[in-house]
């Protein structure tokens, strides 16, 4: 059996505990960005994210952005949809500086803006076509399902958000995939890709 001198022993319990804190850290990390479903999201105003002027002009809920989508769709406003989308600086400082490296498919934050931008307004376009100009109320939004929200440090993403409205004509309800990606940020959100 070796002897093992105390600055040696002193080193190895050094470096135990920086590995117990390592873990705990890693611990702690994982159980905020996979919070199950129905517990208490990031809704942007812990302190990594307090700061409400991190998404300029963003909406205070799903709801308030569905609504002004619903808004500008009836004003057929390819401009009123565009301006509910996070701006160049916000989606390279915030947004995509916020995501994991293991989500960003290793793609620079300017090649995954242009795509975001492009896809983008072809689905503007589009949904203006089949939808610009009816008149719809708008009623609520909500999420596709329970995986579609994601918690990360300082942002929460939700996926699938649907709006539902309902026609003047004949009081029909419908409900639209349009708003693809949103994110929030210091308590306020904003849409990050349109759904195509």
């Amino acid at each position: 059996m070796t002897q093992v001198s105390g600055e040696s022993q002193r080193c190895l319990a050094r470096c135990l505990m920086g590995m117990c804190i390592i873990i705990l850290l890693s611990t702690a990390l994982m159980s905020t960005s996979c919070a199950p479903s129905g517990s208490t999201l990031d809704d942007g105003t812990n302190r990594m994210s307090a700061d409400s002027s991190l998404l300029s002009q963003g909406y205070r809920s799903l709801n308030d952005l569905g609504r002004a989508a619903v808004q500008a769709l009836n004003d057929t406003s390819a401009d009123e949809l565009a301006q509910l989308m996070v701006t160049e600086p916000e989606f390279r400082d915030v947004i995509f500086a916020r995501t994991p490296d293991s989500l960003k498919a290793g793609l620079p934050w300017n090649e995954a803006w242009l795509m975001n931008v492009s896809d983008s307004h072809l689905a503007i376009r589009r949904k203006l076509e089949s939808l610009g100009g009816q008149n719809l109320r708008f009623i609520r939004t909500f999420v596709g399902d329970s995986t579609a929200t994601t918690v990360f440090p300082g942002k929460t993403t939700y996926r699938n958000v649907i709006i539902v409205a309902e026609k003047p004509d004949d009081g029909q309800q419908i409900q639209f995939r349009f708003m693809n990606v949103v994110a929030m940020v210091g308590g306020r959100c904003k849409v990050v890709a349109f759904h195509k």
